[in-house]
């Protein structure tokens, strides 16, 4: 199979549907540009650094890529003033916004926010730049606020995921997230496109989410197993 076309492949201009997810510790620079060379998208798991740490850490994945291949940036912004005992301002340091210029100057493809939607002043940023952003969610209620703040891709995370999630399974997350986004155009002028996530083990999985009306899905404990993975 030499491509697998859907309308996220399109977006991000990748071969196959499959996105590597941005796992602290686990999603380094190896494993992110082994996936981005191969033909779906790494995406650095960014919530363990501070700012010089995210710095190097993209120089090293750019290092490492074909010329041309996307990657992206996870990071974890739990909005200031809400319920989170951690805000952004505690994974971040206060540097959100240099964050965001370090990957609108090294050319990130990609950022995806986990824990919370991101506040609108960043995603008007990145759009700015040409960057695709994709908010993680655990409930149907959270797709409308990520709608707001403009994301362009939902990614329905059930509870089978190894990381941030709710207690709503994949299955049925998934279609209830893209009747949420059905009609929606996103910053790029596309209906926003649902990515699933959890329990995401083979192509058999990577099926069923598409028959759901995925247009992609998120890898991430099955990917600690791959061979530039930090785990092994």
């Amino acid at each position: 199979m030499e491509t697998l076309r859907t309308p996220l492949t399109d977006m991000l201009g990748i071969k196959y549907p499959i996105m590597l997810a941005g796992m602290g510790s686990v999603s380094g620079h190896d494993l992110v540009a082994a996936v981005s060379n191969a033909g779906g998208i790494g995406t650095l798991g960014g919530a363990t650094f501070e700012l010089e740490g995210l710095k190097r850490e993209i120089k090293e994945v750019k290092k490492l890529l074909k010329p041309g291949a996307p990657f992206g940036v996870d990071l974890l912004i739990p909005k200031v003033g809400g319920g989170a005992r951690k805000t952004n301002h505690d994974y971040t340091h206060g540097a959100l916004p240099q964050m965001a210029d370090v990957m609108i100057e090294e050319g990130v493809k990609l950022f995806v926010c986990a824990v919370g939607v991101p506040p609108k002043w960043l995603v008007d940023k990145l759009h700015a730049a040409g960057i695709v952003c994709m908010n993680m969610v655990g409930a149907p209620q959270h797709v409308p606020k990520a709608l707001e703040v403009g994301m362009d891709v939902i990614c329905a995370q059930g509870t089978e995921a190894g990381g941030h999630t709710g207690d709503i399974a994949t299955l049925p997350l998934i279609p209830q997230c893209v009747d949420l986004c059905r009609g929606r155009k996103n910053f790029f002028g596309v209906e926003v496109p649902v990515v699933a996530a959890g329990g995401i083990y083979d192509g058999r999985g990577l099926g069923a989410s598409l028959c759901l009306g995925a247009a992609g899905v998120w890898v991430g404990t099955r990917s600690g197993s791959w061979r530039p993975a930090a785990t092994t």
